[in-house]
């Protein structure tokens, strides 16, 4: 069991070595790593920050053009594999065309999403502050005109509505601005989990980079790739019994 979790460890530091290495090939993205190298905190917001239009057209070729292999393989060789294995991935096909997309938005209309989600959710909130205080000064005025109506005005039940109105109103605009919120989530955070990856990827890749320079990153690339030719193999269980592989760790 430990020595599958270690191989497996290393299997994902792999793939982001690798990831780091295929992403470093493009000279936009290239200069964007660069550019993320030259911050003092190198953190994940200051990369979202840092990022052009032009490496986020190379970043977002890559997401598609892994989003193509996936399709072609569920396609020329869904009758092969396995059925958990082509589930996976037509999941990730619809995943990675998400994310692409989300990626352009970010490219493109990032600043205006931002600024138009802090003028809507200011509008609205103020719209339905105006609103409610107007429903509730008038619950007000008919619990109290009833209460001295009637001669059994009661102080106790008096604040404790009105501490019931209180927290409705916060309650309303606190889900009024979440609901903008998660519109613009819904929108962009593809796109920051696509460039946590890269991010990931580079704070690791570096990582190897200290401990063993190149040789130990073409280690792990090569180590990626055979990994991933088995995993291919797994899932096509005739294939891998023909030419006869054994099932390792499953």
């Amino acid at each position: 069991m430990i020595v599958c979790l270690a191989v497996f460890i290393l299997y994902v530091i792999s793939v982001l070595v690798f990831g780091f290495a295929a992403f470093r090939i493009n000279p936009s993205i290239r200069k964007w790593i660069e550019k993320s190298s030259l911050l003092t905190e190198r953190s994940l917001r200051q990369l979202a920050y840092v990022s052009d239009e032009s490496a986020l057209a190379a970043f977002k070729k890559y997401i598609f053009g892994l989003a193509a292999v996936l399709f072609s393989l569920v396609v020329v060789l869904g009758q092969f594999i396995a059925e958990p294995t082509r589930q996976v991935l037509s999941i990730g096909f619809v995943a990675l065309l998400y994310i692409g997309s989300s990626i352009g938005a970010w490219s493109h209309n990032r600043e205006e999403i931002v600024r138009e989600f802090l003028e809507d959710a200011k509008t609205t909130s103020k719209k339905v502050a105006i609103g409610y205080s107007l429903l509730a000064a008038l619950m007000l005025s008919f619990v109290i005109g009833v209460g001295l109506w009637a001669g059994e005005l009661d102080l106790i039940n008096l604040s404790n509505l009105v501490r019931f109105l209180v927290f409705g109103f916060a309650a309303l605009v606190v889900a009024v601005i979440l609901v903008r919120f998660f519109s613009v989530a819904f929108i962009l955070v593809p796109a920051f989990i696509a460039i946590s990856f890269l991010w990931l990827s580079i704070y690791v890749a570096r990582s190897v980079l200290v401990v063993g320079k190149e040789t130990l990153v073409n280690l792990f690339c090569a180590y990626c790739v055979l990994g991933t030719i088995y995993l291919a193999l797994l899932s096509m269980p005739g294939l891998r019994i023909w030419l006869s592989i054994p099932a390792i760790c499953q």
